[in-house]
This record gives C-alpha cells, structure tokens and sequence, in this order.
C-alpha cells in the first residue's frame, strides 16, 4: 500500500474578466459618457487562488485485489468564471467594484472523496466498484432584477457575496461485474454495469432558480415593492438516474 499526501497552492493574475467601463457604479449610478450605452471591455482585473490538500491510497491486496482512494480537502475564489459569461446574469453585480466580486468559484468543491477497487471473487468472476463523494458545488445569489440600473441582471443583495450559497451534496456509486465462462481455447465475459446504482437523486446546481425577487426598489425607485419569487433556492433538473447495461466480450 502507497500513501501519497500533497499540499497544493496556486495563484493566478491577470486573468481575463468583462466589465462595462461606461458605468458610474453603484455610488453613481450614471453613464460616464452619455453618449453611449454599455460599453463592454475585456480587461485583465481579474485574480484567483486554489489551496488544496490531497491524500491518495493506492495498493494491491490479496490475489492480485486493487484498491485506490483519493480524498481532496480545498477552496477555490477567484474574481470571474468566465470571460464570456451569459447575458445578463454572468456579470459584475456592480461593474464599478471589480474587487467585490472575490468569492468561491462555480466549480469550488470544498471535499471531494473516490474509492474504487477490482475484487476478485470465486466463480471467475470480479467486481469493480467506484464511489464518489462531493460535498457540493455553490451557486450565485442574485436579487433577480437590475437593481442599479445598468442593464443587467446580475445584481446580488447587499452584503452578498458572489457565489455564496452552497449546492447539492454529489453522491454516486457505479459498479462492474463480469463473469468468466471458459469454452475450451475460448473464453466468454459477460459483464453488467451499473451507474448510480442507488439511484441516488443529484441535483444538477446549474438549474438553480437563483433570483430571490422579481421586481423590487431600486436606486431610481427606492420605493418600489419586493415582489418574491416562490421557486427561489429550487433545483429544476437533476443528474442522469441509475443505468444498467450488459455486454458480452468473446476471447479466441
């Protein structure tokens, strides 16, 4: 059996992000040249930071038995996910605070867990699973209208961060059985697979209803009311269900 542990960090600058640069900011909420609307620049504001701690266990046991674990401990933040992010969600919540939006990035999984072995079993037959853990990608936050005027709808509540609230746990178990028969020189394998055997539900995080709102006060119109959205908070689409298939693998 191998124990291998690693401490990773990684830094990234001068990544490329969108901002509108014809916008005051939140504290102005005015175009800076009135002659023109949004004007949409690719800059190189843009920053990140992964730490991770990794442990893996690898090894073979008895009659040849293999066994693999590997368990990742980490916290990704970075400035944007994309440098071409979808309209009108994608962007800076206020254009003129490029800073405010350090937060978790979409793809942050804070543990992330895989075990896999090959097990050899009486009857010519082996057994090959893998599970996998995750705790959860997290998903962004937003009021659900354009609160500060600038034509976009990427506006989070005050005091939000980007990316804040945490996704759906991930849990899968897939499994291999294959069965040996043996005809003289020749030999037969039937083999069943089985992915999320469980049937486990996985809520995909990217069908999230992430607006709070649909309409609510806004800097033009402080008096305006919070009209809720009720579907806040739920997922719309889940991962692939259990699937089984058979094959048949003939050797000559």
């Amino acid at each position: 059996m191998f124990l291998d542990l690693e401490a990773v960090y990684a830094k990234g600058r001068d990544e490329i992000i969108v901002r509108d640069t014809n916008f005051g900011g939140n504290s102005n909420p005015v175009r800076l040249n009135p002659y023109w609307n949004q004007i949409n620049v690719y800059t190189n504001q843009g920053s990140s930071r992964y730490k991770a701690f990794i442990a893996s266990l690898n090894g073979q046991l008895k009659r040849g038995d293999l066994v693999t674990a590997s368990l990742t401990i980490g916290s990704k933040k970075n400035i944007s996910d994309d440098f071409s992010p979808v309209f009108p969600y994608g962007y800076p919540s206020d254009p003129a605070n490029i800073d405010g939006e350090w937060g978790r990035s979409r793809n942050d999984e804070r543990v992330r867990l895989v075990l896999s072995g090959v097990f050899h079993l009486p009857w010519n037959m082996i057994v090959a699973p893998i599970y996998e853990y995750g705790s959860g990608q997290p998903w962004n936050h937003r009021l659900g209208y354009d609160f500060n005027g600038d034509g976009k709808n990427s506006d989070r509540p005050e005091g939000v961060t980007r990316n804040s609230e945490h996704g759906p746990l991930y849990r899968n178990l897939s499994l291999r059985i294959t069965k040996t028969f043996v005809f003289g020189a020749g030999r037969l394998d039937v083999i069943v697979e089985g992915f999320n055997v469980f049937n486990t539900v996985n809520y995909d995080v990217t069908s999230v209803d992430a607006a709070e709102f649909f309409a609510g006060p806004t800097l033009a119109n402080p008096a305006a009311a919070y009209v809720p959205n009720p579907n806040f908070g739920n997922y719309r689409a889940t991962l692939n269900p259990r699937e089984i298939q058979l094959g048949l693998r003939y050797h000559w």
